[in-house]
């Protein structure tokens, strides 16, 4: 499923850090691209799909495949090995450094549709265990990275344009929209942005 349409970024008047003023993006959504070894010390490998699937491919590839040696967590684990969690840890201090803000229900269509936010954490969830694989988007600057329960988490490039993070950083980007932003409800919708030139956003959509 593709949307096409403008996309207007606003941004709260409380944001830790200023904001240069709102963004217009215009592009197709893409499928999530992602590169990183599947092995620990192998090749890297180029798969593409949602965050989930491209797990589910990994798993193909490789069966023994354990999110804790490539710096994530296993699917729903919030206590882990002391290895995972050093990981994570590495993980959400790069979050805190290189976010710029973001902003709750504050999305326009087709990223303004409110979902409970207890159906993102799959995605979320798929995006920390596949650690520091790569993930980003097409020439558009637009991927759906994650879309399960009706529930959708996009990248959105701030320049028109490809852009990359590993994969367990925007999983953390998605939990800040709903742990630091929408603190007070329990349907969402919001944006969190990051100074390598992207937005995570949170929407309802079909799937």
């Amino acid at each position: 499923m593709k949307f096409s349409a403008p996309l207007l970024l606003t941004f709260a008047g409380a944001l830790t850090q200023a904001q240069a003023g709102p963004v217009s993006f215009a592009g197709d959504t893409g499928v999530l691209i992602s590169v990183g070894p599947v092995t620990p010390g192998g090749p890297d490998v180029t798969l593409t799909g949602t965050a989930k699937s491209i797990y589910e491919q990994i798993l193909v590839l490789n069966p023994d495949y354990n999110p804790v040696d490539f710096g994530g967590k296993p699917i729903g684990s919030e206590a882990s090995s002391t290895l995972a969690k050093k990981a994570h840890d590495s993980l959400l201090e790069l979050t805190k450094r290189t976010s710029t803000g973001g902003c709750c229900n504050c999305n326009v269509p087709p990223y303004n549709v409110k979902q409970d936010f207890r159906e993102f954490e799959e995605g979320w969830y798929y995006l920390i265990a596949l650690g520091s694989r790569g993930c980003g988007t097409g020439p558009s600057g637009v991927s759906r990275v994650s879309c399960s329960n009706n529930a959708a988490i996009w990248m959105v490039s701030t320049s028109q344009r490809a852009t990359s993070s590993t994969c367990g950083h925007l999983g953390n980007l998605a939990k800040a929209v709903f742990q630091q932003r929408c603190t007070g409800g329990t349907d969402v919708t919001g944006q969190e942005c990051d100074t390598g030139g992207f937005c995570i956003l949170l929407g309802k959509a079909s799937c």
